[in-house]
């Protein structure tokens, strides 16, 4: 089986902090927001597909914000309220109750609710489009990978249900075993962690049990800068 620059990069991330999936989809994101703000602010058909969704939803706006460019920044929000505002010149109030169907409701013609974005925001489309690449690729690659997976954190919920989903029946069942086996050794930590809040305990030392709270958090919860405000 060939070997890329993603297989790789997804060796290296079992070997980092909290799910691999989440890592590698995250960097993606980073690097998307800083090629919009500094390299592609004046393509016409990223400003355009902007303009579809009004720009990025709230998590991957405030990504947006986080890639330091206010005048890349500045150029986009302006395209974006002047397709918010050329909409809002469209809706006639006091209309009867047209006017909550034309912004709640379907518009005549088949057209979307005024001010409601077309879709998913770019940023939404390229997380899902790349976190259903690695899970490809974590399945492909399951058994060589085997090892490193078994000492790594794990997969987050949502990306060990895609992971599952597309795996056939022997990967679906070695990787559901080690992920238990993996959320058992952080129970572990968990109990660890409960034990020594106890008065009896506080004065015995913090080991690897005292950040496992958030790890837990992090891999049942996951990432709101990977999955965005289209996801539940």
């Amino acid at each position: 089986m060939s070997r890329n620059t993603p297989f790789f990069e997804l060796r290296a991330a079992l070997g980092g902090q909290g799910c691999p999936l989440c890592a590698l989809t995250l960097q993606a994101l980073e690097r998307y927001m800083r090629g919009v703000v500094y390299e592609s602010v004046n393509d016409v058909r990223i400003r355009e597909e902007l303009r579809a969704t009004f720009g990025l939803c709230a998590a991957h706006g405030t990504m947006l914000r986080e890639a330091r460019s206010a005048l890349g920044t500045a150029i986009i929000e302006r395209d974006m309220l002047r397709a918010a505002a050329s909409q809002l010149r469209q809706l006639a109030p006091g209309a009867g109750r047209g006017w909550r169907a034309a912004l709640f409701g379907e518009r005549p013609g088949g057209r979307d609710p005024l001010l409601a974005p077309a879709g998913p925001c770019l940023a939404c489309h390229l997380a899902e489009k790349t976190e259903r690449e690695l899970a490809d690729l974590l399945v492909q690659h399951y058994e060589e990978l085997r090892a490193e997976f078994q000492a790594s954190p794990g997969l987050c919920r949502d990306h060990l249900r895609l992971t599952l989903a597309l795996a056939p029946a022997a990967t679906q069942a070695n990787l559901r075993d080690d992920q238990l086996t993996i959320w058992a050794r952080l129970e572990a930590e968990l109990d660890e962690f409960i034990r020594k809040q106890d008065h009896n305990f506080t004065g015995e030392t913090s080991g690897p049990e005292s950040d496992s709270w958030s790890r837990a958090l992090d891999l049942l919860s996951g990432s709101w800068r990977v999955t965005g405000n289209n996801r539940p």
